[in-house]
């Protein structure tokens, strides 16, 4: 009986706080955040000529008018209301010939393209209007699986539409190995393509541009969002120099997995692994090496080596950049350029390095006989090493009759007959229980 007078006493307590404030207490809501971030966010209507050939359904985020003309239903974030500048998604309005462009309080603008790039779906577009709203920016890197995000666009035309859902996972890959997406339950439908993912705080975290749908099925609650910090990164190069223009590091590297660390004997247990090095790129002026494992990257931690190409690959060539490597179990910090890309290719063409990624090897069998190498963990399609039949799981155990022992002697090797005029390599190789002979040329 105690019990139940209690709780009818708390209950009296709160009924009498409410009537005596006169009104109800307040409840959860998105609402107060919202009502200042809804006018940042643009509906998008490109309308877009049709190609011969061109398959009308091919994207679901398209329709076909009258016309035939096709007409692509996206959203945009004013990111500079002083100079009616807007982000995107570079897929919304890639090759339109008409941008609409419907703002929240339903004026609508005629818009052109400031700049666009195809690798991170970024685009920027320009409206000549007054009294925008613009909104602030936050930082992507902050954010942590199971964070409270909304979405906000433009699904199926339907006029500002808001989802909310939490930060399902980060730096999945996704159609592209370039962005580190944010993966999110919120609910993102055809339409919502360049729209805004906020924080509670109402700061823009990413822009929404895919899903995972399996036919049919629309939303499974599995969307993708670029980060902001990718984003600002690409938008600066286009505002600044109307294009993007990416330098290039010059190395090829995996992921430091716990049994690989365990091997290694590190004492880092995150991180990218160096396995190999371009001759005459950023990496080689900076001394970075083989089997250095990059530990950050501007003092940002590095956990994956998507990570680590996703980082540099937003950035401009000549951009100076931080490592922090661990090298025979000391911490180092190296200083890199970026290069330019169609140099530092036309570089890696010249070094069979590029065609592959390799790791020290050093196993007994069954027979108690010991084999030192190098182990061919990937091979890149259309490669020297790949055209002179050069397969994943090889171990290239002596270049040109000299014994191999470890990555550094390959290297090494490689560079010295990158040098010579006569650049045609013999490989032996152990693969499974036999031993092969590999001409590169």
């Amino acid at each position: 009986m105690k019990k139940y007078k209690i709780i009818l006493s708390a209950a009296v307590i709160l009924f009498s706080s409410i009537t005596q404030a006169g009104e109800k207490a307040p409840v959860n809501s998105l609402n107060p955040m919202l009502t200042k971030v809804m006018p940042t966010v643009v509906n998008i209507r490109s309308q877009h000529d049709p190609k011969f050939g061109q398959d009308p359904y091919s994207n679901d985020d398209k329709e076909q008018n009258k016309k035939g003309s096709l007409v692509e239903l996206g959203s945009g974030v004013i990111i500079d209301a002083k100079h009616g500048l807007i982000v995107t998604n570079a897929h919304v309005v890639h090759d339109a010939s008409t941008i609409l462009i419907t703002l929240n309080d339903s004026r609508k603008y005629l818009a052109n393209t400031v700049g666009e790039d195809a690798i991170s779906d970024i685009a920027i577009l320009h409206i000549s209007a007054k009294n925008l709203s613009e909104i602030e920016i936050g930082r992507s890197k902050d954010l942590k699986v199971g964070d409270y995000v909304t979405a906000i666009g433009n699904p199926f035309g339907l006029h500002q539409t808001v989802t909310s859902g939490i930060v399902s996972g980060l730096h999945r890959n996704a159609n592209n190995s370039l962005n580190n997406f944010i993966q999110t339950d919120a609910p993102i439908n055809p339409g919502n393509s360049g729209g805004a993912l906020i924080n509670l705080s109402g700061e823009l975290v990413g822009i929404n541009t895919a899903i995972l749908s399996t036919g049919n099925a629309g939303n499974i609650g599995i969307g993708f969002a670029i980060p902001s910090d990718m984003m600002t990164n690409i938008i600066k190069q286009i505002i600044q120099y109307k294009d993007v223009k990416r330098g290039m590091l010059g190395v090829t590297m995996q992921e430091l997995t716990p049994q690989l660390a365990k091997a290694l004997k590190v004492h880092t247990k995150h991180g990218a692994i160096i396995n190999s090095v371009t001759p005459g790129s950023a990496a080689e002026k900076a001394e970075l090496k083989p089997k250095d494992i990059i530990v950050s990257i501007d003092d940002q931690d590095i956990y994956t080596a998507d990570e680590a190409k996703s980082y540099i690959g937003v950035l401009r060539e000549g951009s100076k950049v931080a490592f922090s490597i661990e090298r025979d179990n000391l911490m180092q910090q190296k200083y890199a350029t970026l290069g330019s890309i169609k140099e530092t290719l036309k570089k890696s063409d010249e070094s069979i390095l590029s065609g592959m990624t390799l790791i020290d090897y050093d196993e007994i069998d069954n027979s108690n006989k010991r084999t030192k190498g190098v182990i061919v963990t990937s091979v890149h399609q259309g490669s020297k090493v790949w055209l002179g039949g050069l397969g994943r799981g090889d171990v290239i155990t002596s270049l040109n009759n000299k014994k191999i022992s470890n990555l550094d002697e390959f290297t090494k090797e490689i560079n010295i007959v990158g040098k010579q005029s006569d650049k045609e390599i013999l490989l032996d190789v152990k693969r499974g229980m036999s031993s092969y002979l590999i001409v590169v040329e």
